[in-house]
Order: C-alpha cells, then sequence, then structure tokens
C-alpha cells in the first residue's frame, strides 16, 4: 500500500546501500529537518502557552528565596522517606551518623515498608497496604529499638488440659 502511494504521487523510492554512512547521514539529516519543520506547524501546547516572558538569572533567583537560619530547625524537621524490606524482623536506619535498628516483628520478614522519617520521629507503613506498622521516636542513646513485646511471644499462665475421671 505504501509502495502503491508513492507511485500515486510520483515519488521514487531510494534505498540506501549498506556500508555507505554519508548517504544515511544525509537521509538522517533530512529526517530531523523534516521533524522540525512539522514540530513549528503545529498550535503551542499549554506548557508554553504558560512561559514566562521575561527570564530571570540564577542570581535573582537565589537572592529572591527565603534562607534557613539557625534557629528555623526546631519549626522546620528534615523530612526522609524510605523504602526499604524488612529483615531478620527489623529495618536499619541512621540517624544522625549511627545506625539505628527498628524491631518489628520476624512474622513480617520480606515485607516492604515505607520509612517517613521527621528528625527523630519515624513512622513505618507497610507498603502494599498503606498500614501504619509502627510508630517511634528514636532514642538517640539506643541502637537497638525492640518491638516493646516480651521476647518469645506472650507471657501468661499456660492453659493444662483436664482429663475427666472415668
Amino acid at each position: 500500500m505504501f509502495e502503491a502511494e508513492l507511485v500515486r504521487l510520483r515519488v521514487i523510492q531510494k534505498n540506501s546501500r549498506s556500508n555507505h554512512p554519508t548517504t544515511c547521514g544525509k537521509v538522517e539529516r533530512f529526517h530531523d529537518t523534516l521533524k522540525k519543520h512539522l514540530r513549528s506547524q503545529l498550535p503551542p501546547t499549554h506548557h508554553q502557552i504558560l512561559k514566562p516572558l521575561t527570564r530571570a538569572t540564577p542570581a535573582t533567583v537565589y537572592n529572591t528565596r527565603p534562607k534557613a537560619t539557625p534557629g528555623q530547625h526546631a519549626d522546620n524537621p528534615h523530612w526522609r522517606v524510605r523504602h526499604d524490606r524488612i529483615t531478620d524482623g527489623r529495618v536499619s536506619l541512621r540517624v544522625a551518623g549511627h545506625m539505628h535498628h527498628i524491631g518489628l516483628g520476624r512474622t513480617l520478614d520480606g515485607t516492604r515498608v515505607i520509612l517517613l522519617i521527621a528528625d527523630l520521629d519515624v513512622r513505618v507503613i507497610h507498603a502494599s497496604t498503606g498500614e501504619i506498622i509502627r510508630t517511634l521516636t528514636i532514642d538517640p542513646q539506643r541502637r537497638y529499638h525492640g518491638t516493646g513485646k516480651p521476647p518469645g511471644g506472650p507471657k501468661g499462665p499456660r492453659e493444662t488440659k483436664r482429663t475427666e475421671p472415668q
């Protein structure tokens, strides 16, 4: 169908021979020129319409932005987002140059989580369900932050199996 259309338009199709980079380069240059011409014929996109008429220099942009000061840190926490996987019932997190391990329980091994960190406050969120698994504040003096549950499961009175005399 393409060849029939070329014949109808009286266009002679010529294919370049292999191992002739000059000919191929001329064809590629023609394609670039054609693309630029076609793009110039299109109406402007929404993004192009909203471009500012004047451009500011980098120095102007820098000088007009608000600057951080030492007193702002308490009101403006440092936010981070980390994607991780629970290994051996915990995730590890570097805070102030030290590794901290956050216990979450071995039943969650292999689970993908998202950690939302605001300075020392941490939220661990299940990546698939969005459920908050744990919320805690990192104690800089401790390196391991356990689950808060006693090791080995719940401790309590065990039920004993009673046998009725026959």
